[in-house]
């Protein structure tokens, strides 16, 4: 599933390199939410790639984690410790 706003970039012409792919770029933002488990109290984190930048976007999504102690379960993004947002950039060469 892509997110983001999508920009279609273009070879330079007579460029004859074979990395000279017409590319796509789809503008996005990765959320990382970090969780304390309920067990044992290690960090455990959950990423998420979205097209919007609000915090309250991914934090009514529930992110199914397991620990290394044994736990598993469903976190809710609201009960995050904290919840990071940076810019993200995905790119895809086009095949062929």
């Amino acid at each position: 599933m892509a997110h983001g706003a999508v920009v279609w970039t273009m070879p330079a012409m007579g460029s004859k390199s074979s990395m000279d792919k017409p590319t796509r770029t789809t503008r996005a933002f990765v959320h990382v939410l970090l969780f304390r488990c309920p067990r044992c109290g290690l960090p455990l984190t959950a990423t998420a790639v979205s097209d919007n930048l609000d915090r309250e976007h991914v934090a009514i999504r529930g992110f199914r984690q397991a620990c290394q102690c044994g736990w598993s379960g469903e976190f809710v993004g609201l009960t995050a410790i904290h919840h990071w947002v940076e810019p993200w950039e995905q790119v895809f060469r086009a095949s062929g």
